[in-house]
């Protein structure tokens, strides 16, 4: 189960390909994505939920409130519990994040970090509480050199669904993420387009989407051998990540788009 956490997690920062720097479009607000953790479609493992909360000041700036929270399905709580919350105040006119906190619980593992955004001293300063083993420390602080510029993996999906930009297939994009108190590089292309079958608010639809599938440098999450990652995202309208699927050698993990707040108003195949 720590693995599907994860790769939720990570979903959210594998979409930056369709974020170069355009004009944005306003983000819907407020907003509720749920989606569906399953094992090849059929047995669910749990649930997370993204939400766009409203606005917060950060340090003197009008930020959005992103949140997400992934937890075990009822039937395996008791077995490998998980619920994981992240979220981000994120500056929507230099489109880059200022502050954002991670907290991690699944099994036994209980932990959580906070890491602020100085963008004109170009450092992030953190604070961490609870480690893995070997690791004996429960909590330390720190600093990290950063870009002028830098998105966290929550706020690439919202920073890639506010640009009004055209994507083709065979686009190829690089970019640079902070998580888990590092720098970490994606690199992707723009897959071929397909139609996507898909029930949304209890409703059957069909969804025109691009197919993704990413490459992440320093996590060794794309490292194991007969692993794959693919997203599929809308080609239009709100850029919905409609469905992530993990291929293992044992079947695959999904994670399905099956609800919509407010009510998602994209005419079906749009």
């Amino acid at each position: 189960m720590p693995r599907l956490a994860l790769l939720f997690l990570l979903l959210l920062s594998l979409v930056p390909c369709l974020a170069a720097q355009k004009p944005s479009l306003p983000l819907p607000n407020p907003e509720r994505l749920l989606y569906r953790i399953s094992c090849s479609g059929w047995l669910t493992l749990g649930f997370a939920e993204m939400r766009i909360k409203g606005r917060t000041q950060e340090q003197g700036v009008d930020c959005y409130v992103f949140e997400t929270r992934t937890w075990a399905a009822d039937w395996l709580k008791g077995i490998y519990p998980v619920d994981d919350l992240i979220q981000s105040h994120w500056d929507p006119k230099k489109r880059r994040t200022l502050w954002h906190y991670k907290r991690i619980k699944e099994g036994r593992l209980d932990q959580e970090y906070e890491v602020r955004f100085d963008y004109p001293k170009q450092t992030a300063y953190w604070k961490q509480r609870g480690f893995s083993p070997p690791t004996t420390k429960n909590q330390a602080t720190g600093e990290i050199p950063i870009p002028p510029s830098l998105q966290d993996p929550l706020s690439t999906l919202y920073l890639a669904r506010s640009w009004q930009g055209e994507v083709v297939s065979g686009l190829q994009f690089n970019l640079q993420v902070f998580d888990d108190l590092k720098i970490a590089s994606i690199a992707m292309e723009i897959g071929k387009k397909e139609e996507l079958k898909v029930k949304i608010n209890r409703q059957k639809t069909t969804r025109k989407v691009y197919q993704i599938e990413p490459h992440m440098e320093g996590t060794g999450l794309f490292k194991r051998k007969g692993e794959r990652l693919f997203i599929w995202v809308e080609q239009t309208g709100k850029r919905l990540p409609v469905r992530i699927q993990s291929d293992i050698p044992i079947g695959s993990i999904r994670a399905e788009l099956i609800e919509v707040s407010p009510t998602d108003f994209n005419s079906p195949g749009e």
